[in-house]
């Protein structure tokens, strides 16, 4: 189950990054889902009972591993934000070249702080 989440997570990214009117991978209608849930409570088109965020953050002052244990973090965070209906947003105010942007990059979901 595991695998085939981060495969199509991945899948995901990298169809964002390439395409211009990025196409969800065969059998990841939940991303499809997902991202109308993700929009929806960022836009608070969702009730206010069902606005729930799980945030991620690595902020300059904690520690947050190297970039392996950030991404395996980032995934199982992402996996937990699908599993209970919420909003997964990223808290990575890097400065650049190591901006949030320059690493997960997506047309279909905005994972950056509002």
């Amino acid at each position: 189950m595991w695998a085939r989440l981060l495969h199509n997570l991945l899948a995901l990214v990298l169809l964002s990054a390439t395409l211009e009117s990025p196409a969800a991978p065969p059998g990841a209608e939940w991303i499809e889902r997902y991202a109308s849930l993700h929009r929806g409570i960022l836009a608070q088109t969702v009730p206010e009972d069902g606005r729930r965020f799980l945030v991620w953050s690595c902020r300059p002052i904690g520690v947050c591993g190297g970039l392996g244990n950030r991404v395996v973090n980032i995934v199982a965070a992402f996996a937990l934000a699908l599993l209970t209906d919420r909003a997964f947003i990223i808290d990575y105010p890097g400065s650049s070249p190591l901006q949030l942007e320059n690493f997960v990059r997506s047309d279909v979901i905005d994972w950056r702080m509002p």
